[in-house]
C-alpha cells in the first residue's frame, strides 16, 4: 500500500513539470503546439519567465538569458512540485496520526475552500481590473478563487470545528 501511495504522490508532483516542458518543446525544438497551449504553459511559468525578463534588462548574453530563464523555470516546477507532494500527501492522511490515517476531513476542507474561493475571486478581479473583456475577468477571478480555496482547504487550523 505504501508504494501505491508514493506512487500518487510522484505522479502528483511530477504534473508541475508538464507545463515547463510542453513549454521548452514548443519553443525550442519547434514541435507544432497549438498557441493555446503554449499560451497556459507560460502563464503558469510566468513568476519564473518574469523574472528571466527582469534579468534580460541587465543586456546580458543570449545563452544567459535561456539558461537562466530554463533554471527559472526549473526552480519554480520544483517549488510548485513540492506543492503537489504535500497536496496528493494531505489528502492520503500522510500528516495525521497512525490512528486517525485515511480518515481525512472532507467537510472541512469543503468549508475552508468555499471560505477561500470566495475571497480568492473576490481579489482575483484586482490582477486584470483595467481589462475591457468579462471574459478575462471571470477566468482571473475563477483561478485565483481556486487557488486561495485550494491554499486555504488544505490548511487545517486545529479544532475547526470547535466553537472556543
Amino acid at each position: 500500500m505504501q508504494t501505491r501511495a508514493r506512487l500518487f504522490k510522484i505522479g502528483g508532483a511530477s504534473l508541475a513539470y508538464l507545463p515547463m516542458l510542453v513549454l521548452l518543446f514548443a519553443k525550442v525544438l519547434d514541435f507544432p503546439v497549438s498557441q493555446a497551449v503554449v499560451t497556459g504553459c507560460a502563464i503558469f511559468n510566468y513568476p519564473a519567465l518574469a523574472m528571466a525578463r527582469l534579468i534580460q534588462t541587465f543586456h546580458v548574453s543570449h545563452s544567459v538569458e535561456a539558461l537562466s530563464a530554463l533554471v527559472l523555470m526549473l526552480l519554480w516546477s520544483s517549488f510548485v512540485a513540492w506543492f503537489f507532494w504535500r497536496a496528493v500527501g494531505t489528502f492520503q492522511g500522510d500528516d495525521e496520526p497512525d490512528d486517525q490515517r485515511g480518515r481525512y476531513d472532507w467537510a472541512g476542507f469543503r468549508v475552508r475552500f468555499v471560505i477561500g474561493f470566495v475571497i480568492g475571486s473576490l481579489v482575483g478581479w484586482r490582477f486584470v481590473k483595467y481589462t475591457t473583456s468579462m471574459k478575462t475577468l471571470l477566468i482571473a477571478s475563477v483561478v485565483t478563487g481556486v487557488i486561495c480555496g485550494l491554499i486555504y482547504g488544505l490548511s487545517r487550523p486545529p479544532n475547526f470545528w470547535s466553537r472556543s
